[in-house]
């Protein structure tokens, strides 16, 4: 038993994630590496190679998992695979699974460009555990190694998804992943599905809303995370950072007047079901940000105000970022419109991220609020403000994460946290808003990808996601 308990495939790897490895869940790996050690006696072509096995646990260890990417097995073609889902050696052709997933995040800004390269372990060091099934398998031939490794496997997830653990966001592409999902007790955590993205799936064709360059699983786990994963880190180097303020077009002490638009749509279009395949498990914190309040998109008695933030450049030294807010309020037969926005500029305190651009944003929604109210302002002469964002963390930031922060700063290294400069401000005067009227946060994704979404709120996010283009604009 000494001799499984030390085994070369775990020198490498951290004491934490080891004592899991190889004495919690000691049994199904007796029986793992029993069986490969079994086929590697037999002189049979294996890959990866065995100092790459454990790869994916060496690059993220267990205790700094965040997201975890789960596969199949590796790629059979000989020096191709480096031990990472998905991923394979920086100098060998990128695979097709791999090259649909760049595109998508391309397809919705996660990545500036399609990488020239396959590998990914930007990603696992920064908590995403890229994990197949099967650690190995033959050469020449898929999946030969699957009774090897899964049980092993299966009892890595389920640890890693076990209730006592920290939250985890678990992505599962294709069917043979999603067989996964009842190994995830904990309900606090988020599993997140969509289909293989191999050429081979018969949904990524153009025009069907189930192709994978549709799949919106890497988002949706940025915007569970209270810190994001950067995608795009597989085609940076060093991003150097500066800091920046605030630059309004139109002074927060003048409240824009509103001009009547007569030729507002009348008849939304319904929101439609689909058959897409994603689900997301929501821990009861999570529900609790969701208003009991029922909003028809567009009602009126209601202020709707859409906020978004861009940046061009995110992270780099040259970052421009931009703001924008649309208010809008709908009586009888009239729509009242308003509309303004800003750039952030360059300080000494915080980096321009999109980020930053989108909690500008919300900050100048509620601030014009506070200010109009008090100015007997038409447009916030109704009892609720709805204030909508497509950004998850900027909404989680103010109604969730900012107060588990403050109730113990030591601990959750508050100093240390991004924006929080205007974190603090938001929540101050939320508060203050709070006392005004009652107040609505509402998680928009997206614009026109989701076929399911009204067009009412298609029509808010667009508006001020071009404002925020332009002005981003290098």
């Amino acid at each position: 038993m000494s001799e499984q308990l030390t085994h070369p495939m775990f020198n490498q790897l951290d004491d934490s994630t080891k004592q899991v490895l190889t004495v919690t869940l000691r049994s199904e790996m007796v029986k793992a590496i029993s069986g490969y050690e079994a086929i590697k006696n037999t002189n049979a072509h294996i890959t990866p190679s065995e100092d790459m096995i454990m790869n994916a646990f060496q690059k993220c260890p267990l205790n700094k998992v965040r997201v975890v990417l789960c596969a199949q097995d590796p790629y059979y073609t000989a020096n191709v695979c480096n031990g990472l889902a998905f991923a394979s050696s920086r100098t060998m052709k990128i695979q097709a699974s791999l090259m649909s997933i760049y595109k998508c995040l391309h397809q919705h800004k996660l990545i500036t460009k399609i990488p020239g390269h396959g590998d990914l372990t930007s990603w696992a060091t920064q908590g995403v555990l890229l994990l197949n099934s099967a650690l190995t398998t033959l050469v020449g031939k898929a999946n030969a190694h699957k009774k090897v490794w899964s049980s092993y496997t299966d009892a890595i997830i389920k640890h890693i998804g076990r209730v006592d653990n920290d939250k985890t966001v678990f992505i599962l592409l294709g069917a043979f992943a999603q067989k996964k999902q009842p190994l995830i007790e904990g309900m606090h955590h988020t599993v997140l599905t969509w289909g293989h993205p191999s050429p081979i799936n018969r949904h990524n064709r153009a025009g069907s809303e189930l192709a994978f360059i549709n799949c919106t699983c890497f988002s949706k786990a940025n915007d569970e995370l209270e810190q994001p994963i950067n995608w795009n880190s597989i085609n940076e180097c060093d991003i150097a950072t500066t800091p920046m303020t605030t630059s309004m077009t139109t002074p927060m002490t003048t409240p824009v007047s509103p001009t009547v638009n007569t030729t507002a749509q009348s008849a939304m279009q319904q929101p439609r079901q689909t058959t897409r395949t994603t689900t997301t498990t929501q821990s009861a914190t999570q529900s609790a940000i969701q208003s009991t309040t029922v909003l028809e998109p567009g009602s009126s008695g209601v202020t709707w105000i859409f906020t978004d933030g861009a940046a061009s450049g995110n992270g780099k030294s040259d970052c421009k970022g931009a703001w924008a807010v649309y208010i809008t309020v709908r009586q009888s037969n009239t729509q009242y419109d308003s509309e303004f926005s800003g750039v952030l500029v360059k300080t000494t305190t915080e980096a321009p991220t999109n980020n930053r651009a989108e909690l500008t944003a919300i900050q100048q929604a509620i601030s014009r609020a506070i200010i109009s109210i008090k100015q007997d302002d038409p447009f916030f002469a109704n009892r609720t403000i709805a204030i909508i964002s497509d950004s998850q963390y900027a909404i989680n930031t103010i109604t969730r994460w900012y107060s588990k922060w403050t109730s113990n700063s030591t601990k959750h290294k508050l100093a240390k946290k991004k924006n929080i400069d205007l974190i603090d401000a938001i929540y101050t005067e939320l508060q203050q808003l709070k006392t005004l009227r009652e107040v609505i946060f509402k998680h928009v994704r997206g614009h026109k990808g989701d076929p399911s979404l009204h067009q009412f709120y298609i029509y808010g996010n667009e508006r001020v996601d071009k404002v925020c283009a332009a002005l981003a604009k290098k």
